[in-house]
């Protein structure tokens, strides 16, 4: 299987063997979902909802002692430059995930092809595949881009500060690897030609998504607004102990779905389920996601 490891042994669901990229054309960019894996978590991570809902709920996508978590990372690609929107766990986390490295070889990139990485946050499942074992450069070239109140959270945090699936040295060590030419934005900035940042905090200080293209045919990456679409749509005030503000990680949340409503946005995840595009749709209090039909885009000029 292309781009990913192993899984025997591990109680994968079935539906781990897929995941080929997909690409859409936003506002003029084109834009690839890369699977980087599955990560495993813990019924417990997750607030205001039983196991047995959970795994209800989530079919074969959780197993008796976890769910499964998908994990996406996204290439952008303009007439002049080759990015990446986080990067996967690389080789630091679960053995189900850190296949970007794979999936990038296998579309013909190199990493000194990648010209800029934007970062939605800062944890280990996003920030693992920037560096390499010994906490070299993977993207010899690339300039991070990060929230600032990001940088400035985990440029603070002290050793073995918990983060999602990992201690926060895993961060401090991406941090340090890309420090020079690293490069701060705020919410609302346009960061490159076509990508402008939206500040989603809660989940960590900084997390943000952000706006691809122009258009009707623009896309909104919401980072880790949605970590298990199979409950947090119908229910918006499921958090995790990730969360590092649950109260502004829900307010987030609830302000990204009901932005993707009321603008029709073509929106996607770095844990939607795949295809990871698609439309949000408001039932009363709670929210829906229809996933988009996908089929093979363009070259970008």
């Amino acid at each position: 299987m292309s781009g990913t490891k192993d899984p025997a042994g591990m109680g994968v669901p079935p539906t781990y063997v897929r995941r080929t990229p997909l690409t859409v054309l936003a506002g003029g960019l084109r834009l690839t979902a890369v699977f980087d894996g599955l990560l495993k978590s813990a019924f417990d991570a997750y607030r205001h909802v039983g196991a047995a809902q959970l795994r209800q709920a989530l079919g074969p996508m959780a197993n008796e002692d976890a769910p499964w978590t998908d994990s996406n990372c996204f290439v952008v690609e303009s007439a002049g430059s080759l990015g990446l929107i986080d990067a996967g766990s690389g080789v630091h986390l679960d053995h189900t995930a850190g296949a970007l490295s794979n999936h990038l070889t296998d579309m013909g990139i190199a990493p000194g092809d990648i010209d800029y990485v934007i970062m939605t946050h800062l944890h280990g499942d996003h920030v693992g595949g920037l560096i390499n074992p010994d906490g070299s450069r993977i993207f010899p070239r690339a300039v991070m881009h990060l929230h600032t109140e990001e940088a400035e959270y985990w440029r603070n945090a002290p050793s073995g500060v918990a983060g999602e699936h990992h201690p926060a040295d895993l961060t401090g060590m991406a941090l340090r690897a890309y420090s020079d030419g690293a490069a701060t934005f705020e919410d609302g900035r346009e960061i490159l030609p076509g990508v402008k940042a939206i500040h989603l905090p809660g989940h960590t200080p900084g997390h943000s998504g952000f706006f691809i293209g122009e258009g009707p045919d623009a896309v909104f990456i919401w980072g880790d607004v949605i970590h298990l679409p199979e409950v947090q749509f119908a229910r918006p005030d499921i958090t995790t102990v990730y969360d590092l503000d649950v109260v502004r990680a829900e307010e987030s949340r609830r302000k990204a779905l009901t932005m993707a409503c009321e603008a029709r946005l073509k929106v996607a995840g770095m844990h939607l389920r795949q295809p990871p595009f698609g439309r949000v749709v408001r039932h009363r209090n709670a929210f829906a996601f229809t996933a988009d039909e996908i089929g093979a885009a363009p070259r970008v000029p």
